[in-house]
């Protein structure tokens, strides 16, 4: 890129619309826990609104924001899938125990039928 295509590039996104977004996205105050937003990410906010055409944002290393939604939902599939693989986990480790319980009943019964003491684990 020439010097004169990097200024008119600025130039483009240097609006008076642009700076106040941008001005006012850094001022937002930000939630408890998160870090706050640098100056890059807020102008990868704003041009990522305002073009269709995200390369410069691609040869920057900045993600737009529908790649970044496309990774949070892919997330949440997982995340999702993973809680189904645990919450049955849970279910036949429930089954499980209630099974044994119910062997080490019956043995228990076994043992005082035959004159012995049951054994505690």
């Amino acid at each position: 890129m020439t010097d004169e295509q990097w200024r008119t590039l600025v130039a483009k996104w240097s609006s008076a619309k642009n700076m106040s977004t941008m001005q006012a996205m850094m001022e937002e105050p930000v939630a408890e826990g998160e870090a706050p937003r640098t100056s890059a990410e807020v102008v990868a906010k704003v041009l990522s609104q305002e073009s269709s055409n995200t390369t410069f944002l691609k040869n920057t290393g900045i993600e737009s924001s529908s790649k970044k939604s496309e990774e949070i939902d892919a997330l949440k599939k997982k995340v999702y899938v993973a809680d189904e693989a645990l919450s049955e986990i849970k279910r036949n480790f429930a089954e499980f125990k209630q099974h044994q319980d119910e062997n080490n009943g019956f043995f228990d019964a076994s043992m005082r039928y035959h004159g012995r003491q049951p054994i505690v684990f």
